[in-house]
């Protein structure tokens, strides 16, 4: 099953698009049909995006009106350039806290150490924090960028496995017949209630408090989980209908309508041909949900009044990305990919934790630090401490390209790079 809206289920610290009961029970909901899932999608906030919706947050007292719900701000239903940038931001800070890999090899199977405490490997404590090996803790929720632009216009064609469909039956179904609608009817409520759902007595929740850890049962009837047996799902494990990758397109139009300049507006005795044309052109202080005139402003075109075909070209492909670098669309690589983001640290930040540290590192130079043996020593330990911090930098850097890609997505390529850095941090 595909999960597809309008209105997608954004949620960070300070801000929403739903109701909280509402996350609440639909985070719930992929949670019991995550063997069928295969992913969700969304749109109407225009910004090319995802989220993640974190089952450990789940809260029956809230779903039932017993909790207090925090105050969040209520998104706004078009996004500006600014909203848009602060709660982009805010989804970052959120994934801060994302269990991180730290060059955890996945592909081992490495369990229990072998030893008298039998302590657990690194990377079992990594699939404890996250769900499993196949990251079921979480679920994931997609947000394309419009057709009809407030940036470009996009259109975004997904790839899914086939492994097993070319074998099945392929012949036309029988043409349909009064007399049997009945009769499919009744097998389709059948199905519902034997697979759909089932009396909350015989489902096990927890109970609001995570720290608790128990267990009790929830006050209105939920969806039946998936056996303990079953394999997990197409949206967590390659399978068949597990979606491989998308190519996302757009359609430049500044370079397709690059003769729109304030020189070929109407006269003044000659109506715009749509609304607020002229305003368009000749006012620089834009209002932030409309159109904005971009990168190229005040260039003059190549061509004059000689519109460029329309067509959509390729902005990128998460099969051929070497940014996002993802083999597949899968859970457990979006957790991984929003860790790394949530790793990011503008510059003017980290400046400010370094010099803060500075005096009291400063201080302790002298006390604790190992006085090497030879000169030969001393030198290793130079270059040790170099390329410790070489690395450091290198990464930072490698965080850095990362998460600017994803802002710049996020506005299909039209902010330039300086306001990415200023709305953004400058890394």
């Amino acid at each position: 099953a595909i999960i597809t809206g309008h209105v997608a289920p954004a949620r960070t610290e300070s801000k929403m698009s739903w109701d909280e009961t509402c996350w609440q029970k639909y985070t719930l909901w992929m949670q019991q049909y995550r063997d069928v899932v295969v992913g969700s999608l969304y749109g109407h906030m225009n910004i090319d995006h995802f989220m993640l919706q974190d089952w450990e947050e789940i809260d029956l007292d809230i779903m039932e009106g017993e909790a207090k719900v925090t105050k969040r701000t209520t998104l706004d239903d078009d996004l500006s350039i600014k909203s848009s940038a602060e709660y982009l931001s805010d989804l970052r800070t959120g994934w801060e806290n994302l269990p991180k890999r730290k060059g955890i090899d996945l592909t081992s199977r490495s369990g229990k150490r072998r030893g008298r405490k039998s302590k657990k490997s690194r990377q079992q404590k990594y699939f404890d924090k996250i769900g499993g090996p196949w990251g079921e803790r979480f679920s994931i929720s997609l947000v394309s960028p419009s057709v009809v632009p407030n940036y470009y216009p996009t259109m975004r064609v997904f790839e899914y496995n086939i492994t097993g469909l070319d074998a099945l039956n392929t012949a036309p179904r029988a043409a349909w017949r009064p007399d049997l609608v009945d009769m499919d009817v009744a097998t389709r409520v059948d199905m519902e209630d034997h697979c759909s759902v089932r009396e909350a007595e015989t489902k096990k929740m927890y109970k609001g408090s995570k720290a608790k850890k128990k267990y009790r049962k929830p006050k209105f009837r939920t969806p039946q989980p998936p056996s303990k047996t079953s394999p997990p799902g197409p949206a967590y494990s390659p399978q068949t209908f597990t979606w491989i990758g998308y190519t996302q397109y757009y359609a430049n139009l500044t370079t397709i309508n690059d003769d729109f300049t304030p020189e070929s507006l109407p006269s003044d005795s000659e109506p715009p041909s749509y609304p607020d044309l002229a305003d368009f052109a000749l006012d620089s202080s834009l209002d932030e949900l409309r159109w904005h005139e971009g990168k190229h402003s005040g260039k003059k075109p190549q061509h004059r009044n000689k519109h460029k075909q329309f067509k959509y070209e390729v902005e990128y492909d998460t099969r051929k990305d070497s940014s996002f670098n993802m083999t597949d669309l899968t859970v457990r690589n979006y957790i991984e990919l929003a860790s790394q983001m949530g790793q990011y640290k503008p510059r003017d930040l980290i400046f400010f934790k370094h010099e803060k540290n500075k005096g009291a590192h400063d201080a302790s130079m002298g006390a604790d630090r190992v006085w090497p043996e030879s000169e030969d020593a001393e030198r290793a330990q130079k270059k040790s401490k170099k390329d410790k911090k070489k690395r450091k930098h290198e990464r930072r850097k490698e965080i850095e390209r990362l998460w600017f890609s994803f802002v710049r997505r996020a506005y299909v390529g039209s902010r330039d790079e300086e306001y990415l850095r200023e709305e953004f941090g400058d890394g």
